[in-house]
């Protein structure tokens, strides 16, 4: 079945990839908005998914605990921070920043772990996080500033990893909470603006009002193919897969958009690419390592941890995986 599992991850990832796509059909419409929109028609979707796969009797027993609705809280909250910033970003012509923060987004969740839980990294994790950081400096001189928008976002979506990495529901029904809790920002930043004569919604055309409306299923359509290749395919191949994306958006942002890019920007980008073959290698090695019975790693996690993994069940605490949950960024 690994060759469905992968389909479905290219599938995944390149409906991440072409997501700000979508968001540029609303170009004439605020970010902010756009954001609100998404709040609102998340939670329909997603809560149909609960109930299509028989899940909310379960999960309306295990849900709403304090411990919860406070930890949740504070991921719904790096989620919409994500929404915003990468819909502004892509309709303001920072598209290859965004790019460059998803690129990034491996790096940082090692980086947070080594600062934060003060992990130990493996030679080959320093090589690829000096790549990276090489690669971040030599296009913030092509950029001619520091891009604020890429690390901004990695750090919200690293962030993100490191919460969830205490949370102790499911992949799906942690994302049915979060749209939960967006859902009374959403609705009542939608009737605000309505009641103020400067909402879109039903204003402007069909074509608007179907696509803020389609924001929500767009938006964690991804996420469903996602869970579903994790059940088939490797890990680590979810892990190489994922860089796909980037890759998307980077294409788009160059030859569609025409953003800035020059000679430097490109040797820039070319770091961060070594950077990802070096930790996808590595993360590799010790992924083949950790199937051996008399060698459990005990320096780091493998690549991926994934949606669909089971680690919210178990003890591990190490952080130098990458939580793919944090590509839910819209």
């Amino acid at each position: 079945m690994t060759g469905i599992g992968i389909l479905y991850g290219v599938t995944s990832f390149t409906l991440f990839g072409v997501m700000p796509v979508y968001y540029k059909f609303l170009s004439t419409v605020p970010a902010f908005q756009i954001a609100l929109q998404r709040f609102t028609w998340t939670l329909p979707w997603t809560f149909m998914l609960l109930l299509g796969l028989r899940q909310h009797k379960i999960f309306a027993r295990e849900a709403f605990t304090k411990a919860n609705l406070a930890l949740y809280s504070i991921t719904a909250g790096l989620v919409a921070a994500s929404t915003l910033l990468v819909i502004w970003a892509v309709n303001s012509g920072y598209l290859l920043e965004v790019s460059l923060g998803a690129f990034l987004n491996p790096i940082t969740i090692v980086t947070f772990g080594v600062v934060v839980l003060k992990e130990k990294l493996r030679l080959w994790q320093v090589v690829a996080v000096a790549c990276a950081a090489i690669g971040v400096g030599i296009f913030a001189i092509a950029y001619g500033k520091f891009p604020w928008v890429a690390m901004l976002l990695t750090t919200i979506d690293g962030s993100y990893s490191y919460v969830k990495k205490k949370a102790p529901l499911t992949p799906l029904h942690g994302m049915v909470l979060e749209s939960l809790l967006m859902f009374p920002v959403g609705v009542v930043g939608v009737v605000v603006l309505e009641a103020q004569g400067a909402s879109v919604l039903g204003h402007v055309s069909t074509q608007t009002d179907v696509l803020l409306i389609g924001t929500g299923i767009f938006a964690n359509l991804p996420l469903v193919f996602l869970v579903a290749a994790t059940q088939l395919a490797p890990l680590y191949v979810i892990g190489l897969i994922a860089n796909l994306a980037p890759t998307i958006q980077f294409f788009f942002g160059v030859f569609v958009y025409n953003e800035p890019f020059t000679t430097t920007t490109l040797v820039g980008f070319c770091f961060l690419w070594l950077s990802m073959g070096v930790f996808a290698v590595d993360s590799f090695r010790d992924y083949k390592k950790s199937l051996l019975p008399s060698s459990a790693s005990q320096d780091g996690a493998v690549l991926v941890v994934v949606v669909a993994s089971p680690h919210k069940d178990t003890d591990d605490n190490s952080f130098t995986g990458v939580d793919y949950e944090a590509a839910k960024h819209p």
